[in-house]
């Protein structure tokens, strides 16, 4: 991902006040096709492949 791509996505997700409200928005169209819906464990791995972590937002 690109570092355009970074800053759009923090200002999205820096929004939110609890970690599962990011993953919500950020995964609204995947987590309907999966049996599981684990949005902050996906948003916390999401966001540890670009080295970042909810706190750091």
């Amino acid at each position: 991902m690109k570092r355009s791509g970074i800053q759009g996505l923090r200002s999205r997700i820096s929004r939110c006040f609890i970690r599962a409200e990011a993953g919500r928005l950020l995964f609204a169209v995947s987590r309907t096709q999966r049996g599981s819906t684990n949005d902050a464990d996906r948003l916390r791995k999401y966001l540890g492949k670009f080295g970042l972590d909810w706190t750091n937002l």
